[in-house]
């Protein structure tokens, strides 16, 4: 199942659970499911040898990705750049969270390692590929890279790390 799908499946299913009455879960709970959303994801889509990951769960590279332009795109060593950027919100969004923040700046520092393997200084202007470059030569979009500015920009507001405030700034030169 890839990433974002099975994201939106558990969105589904809590506007559903309102929907229907349900009694509604507390602050505790939400919490509680976030987490668990993402351990699992860092355990099923997770690459280690690389520090990216996958599209797709399980991750048999004979899949295709229907999402892209001229769809049926083979499926991948290890995911595009958006939904990698997706992982990066995720993190910060639990890092503003006082009682669990500590316990996601590991997870931070991970993905920005991760997140500069999409980084491409080839070409000018320096900007991040569709694609990490260890791999190939990937086209760039603005939007990618704009989401590449608002994630180091959100984890500097929870961190107060310069060097994510920098990277920011940064990537918003190539505009």
């Amino acid at each position: 199942m890839r990433l974002t799908t099975y994201i939106w499946l558990v969105i589904f299913f809590a506007v559903t659970q309102s929907a229907l009455g349900q009694t509604t879960p507390t602050s505790a709970e939400y919490l509680k499911r976030a987490e668990e959303i993402y351990v699992k994801v860092w355990e099923h889509y997770r690459v280690p040898a690389y520090g990216l990951f996958s599209e797709n769960y399980p991750s048999n590279q004979k899949d295709t990705l229907t999402y892209l332009q001229g769809s049926g795109v083979a499926e991948k060593e290890v995911s595009f750049l958006w939904p990698f950027s997706g992982i990066v919100s995720a993190t910060n969004v639990l890092l503003k969270i006082p009682a669990v923040q500590k316990k996601y700046v590991s997870y931070l520092d991970s993905l920005v390692s991760g997140l500069e393997k999409y980084r491409d200084s080839t070409r000018l202007p320096t900007g991040y590929q569709a694609y990490p470059g260890q791999f190939e030569k990937a086209d760039r979009y603005y939007d990618d890279n704009g989401l590449v500015a608002i994630d180091y920009a959100e984890a500097y507001l929870n961190t107060k790390n310069l060097v994510y405030l920098n990277r920011a700034k940064s990537v918003l030169n190539l505009y």
